[in-house]
C-alpha cells in the first residue's frame, strides 16, 4: 500500500545549496512566499513574512517553515494534470521537460486550482495586476477544443497565451462566463467554468456526469452548480467553478482550496489509498463540524450510485483567511453501472466502508464497523445510508424524467435508473437482514449495464 509521499534525502541540508529556479506563489491575490528548486532536484517553500492570507496548504502552515521536498512536491503535482500525454503537450508549448512540474507551472501556473498562481519572481507585479484578457470564442471554436481534450492520444487542453492548470486525467477545458459569453482566458485573467466532454471510449459519459451531479443535489448534497451543453456537435458537462466568486461589477475572485490528496501528502497517482478514517481526522478541523457529516454523505451517496472514481482527488478543502477549513461542494461525481460489464474494476468503491467496497455487499454491520473506527455514531450511520438509500432510489427517477429534453437520456436514463435503484435495493436489504443472510439474488443486476462503447 502507498503512503504519503517522503523521498529520501529530503531532509539532507545537502540537497538545498544550489538554486536552479524560483516560483512566486501567490495565494488570492497576495503574495505567499516563493519555492526554491534546487539542482538535485529537491524543492523547498518558504512563506513571506509579511503574508496574512490562508496557508497555502494544511501540510504548510502559515508561520511555520521552511517546508522541504517530501510536503512541497505533493502539493505541487496536485496543481497539474494527472495525464501524462496532456503533460507532453503542455511541454511542447511551454519548450520544457514535462516531468518537471515546476518549470511547466513557470509557464501555466496563473490560474491554478483554488486561489494559488505560480510565476517567476520578476512577474510578480504583473501578475498581481492581472494582466490578462478575456477573448470571446464561438461554439464552433468550443467544440473544437472539447474534441482536442478529449483524444487518448494527443490531449489538447490549453492554446497559445492560455496559462491555467487543472488537476485530473479527464479532459477537459477551461473558459470564464463574461457578460453572459464564453471567453478564453489569456494571462492572468481566471478562468470561472470547467467543460468536460466525457471520458473517450464510454458512450454518453459526460450524460452520466450530469445526471449523478444532479441526483447528489436531489439528494441535498453540496455539489458545484452544472449544466449540460452542446457545442458544435460536442455534448459536455459545463461545472461552475465554486472556487470562483463573481463580483456585482464583474470581477472574477480566486478562492483557495486545495484537493485531498494534496492535504494528506499524497502523490496523485496514490489518489485511490487515502482512507476515510485519514479524511475524516483532517475533517475534524472544521470549527463548525459539517464536514464530517457532509464527507460521510457524499461516501455513502457515491457507494450507493456505483461510483468508482470517487478517489480523494475528487474531494477538497476550502480554505479560510483565518485558517479555517471545510469541506468543498462535490464536482466530479458518476456512476460506473451503465458501463459495468465495459470497465474493469466496476464491481467495487474507490473507498471502503466498514472495510467493504463491493457494490451490493455493504452491511449494516459494515456500517457499524465504519462507525465505531471513526468514533461516529452507529446510529446516526445507520440513519443516514437508510435515508440516502431511500433518496437515491426514489430521486433517480425524478432526475432522469425531468431531463428527458436532453438527447441521449432515453438511452442512459432507464439503465441508470435500474442499476441505480437496484444498489440501493440491496442495500437497504442487507441493512434489514443486519449481513445475516445477504440478498445475492440483487446483486447481478447491478453490474449489467448495457450501454455499448463508443
Amino acid at each position: 500500500m502507498s503512503l504519503p509521499y517522503s523521498r529520501r534525502g529530503a531532509n539532507d541540508e545537502r540537497n538545498y545549496r544550489m538554486v536552479s529556479q524560483t516560483l512566486a506563489v501567490l495565494v488570492q491575490g497576495e503574495y505567499a512566499g516563493k519555492i526554491d528548486v534546487y539542482e538535485r532536484g529537491f524543492a523547498r517553500f518558504e512563506y513571506d513574512r509579511s503574508y496574512d492570507g490562508p496557508s497555502v496548504s494544511v501540510r504548510m502552515s502559515k508561520g511555520d517553515g521552511p517546508f522541504n521536498d517530501d510536503v512541497v512536491r505533493p502539493w505541487i503535482e496536485g496543481l497539474l494534470p494527472d495525464n501524462s500525454a496532456v503533460r507532453n503537450s503542455m511541454a511542447e508549448q511551454a519548450g520544457c521537460s514535462h516531468t518537471n512540474p515546476f518549470l511547466l507551472l513557470e509557464h501555466f501556473g496563473r490560474d491554478c486550482p483554488g486561489a494559488v498562481q505560480l510565476c517567476p519572481p520578476d512577474e510578480v507585479a504583473t501578475v498581481l495586476m492581472q494582466e490578462g484578457s478575456y477573448e470571446p470564442i464561438s461554439n464552433v471554436e468550443i467544440g473544437r477544443r472539447l474534441r482536442e481534450a478529449k483524444s487518448s492520444t494527443d490531449p489538447v487542453w490549453t492554446e497559445a497565451e492560455e496559462h491555467w492548470s487543472l488537476g485530473g486525467a479527464q479532459g477537459k477545458i477551461s473558459l470564464a462566463r463574461i457578460g453572459g459569453h464564453w471567453n478564453s482566458c489569456r494571462g492572468s485573467a481566471a478562468t470561472t467554468h470547467l467543460f468536460k466532454p466525457g471520458v473517450e471510449g464510454f458512450s454518453l459519459q459526460s450524460l452520466d456526469e450530469y445526471l449523478c451531479m444532479r441526483l447528489a443535489w436531489e439528494c441535498g448534497l453540496q455539489v458545484a452548480p452544472v449544466s449540460y451543453e452542446e457545442f458544435d456537435g460536442v455534448p459536455a458537462i459545463v461545472v461552475e467553478r465554486y472556487d470562483r466568486e463573481i463580483t456585482s461589477n464583474g470581477l472574477v475572485l480566486r478562492l483557495h482550496q486545495e484537493d485531498l490528496c494534496q492535504a494528506l501528502g499524497y502523490m496523485p497517482k496514490d489518489k485511490y489509498t487515502p482512507s476515510p478514517a485519514e479524511i475524516l481526522v483532517l475533517l475534524a478541523a472544521d470549527q463548525d463540524g459539517r464536514s464530517i457529516n457532509d464527507f460521510v454523505s457524499a461516501l455513502f451517496f457515491n457507494y450507493l450510485i456505483g461510483a468508482t472514481d470517487a478517489h480523494a482527488k475528487n474531494y477538497s478543502l476550502m480554505h479560510l483567511a483565518d485558517d479555517d477549513v471545510f469541506l468543498a461542494p462535490l464536482y466530479d461525481v458518476a456512476s460506473i453501472f451503465p458501463y459495468a460489464k465495459k470497465k474493469r474494476g466496476a464491481r467495487v468503491a474507490a473507498m471502503p466502508i466498514g472495510k467493504e467496497k463491493r457494490f451490493g455487499r455493504l452491511t449494516g454491520s459494515n456500517i457499524d464497523r465504519f462507525a465505531r473506527s471513526n468514533e461516529l455514531d452507529e446510529h446516526a450511520c445507520r440513519d443516514l445510508m437508510e435515508r440516502l438509500a431511500i433518496l437515491v432510489h426514489d430521486k433517480v427517477e425524478k432526475v432522469v424524467h425531468d431531463n428527458l429534453y436532453i438527447g441521449g437520456v432515453r438511452k442512459m436514463g432507464p439503465e441508470l435508473v435500474r442499476t441505480v435503484r437496484a444498489n440501493c435495493e440491496a442495500m437497504l436489504c442487507n441493512m434489514e437482514r443486519d449481513g445475516k443472510t445477504l440478498d445475492a439474488t440483487l446483486c447481478p443486476t447491478i453490474d449489467s449495464g448495457r450501454l455499448i462503447r463508443s
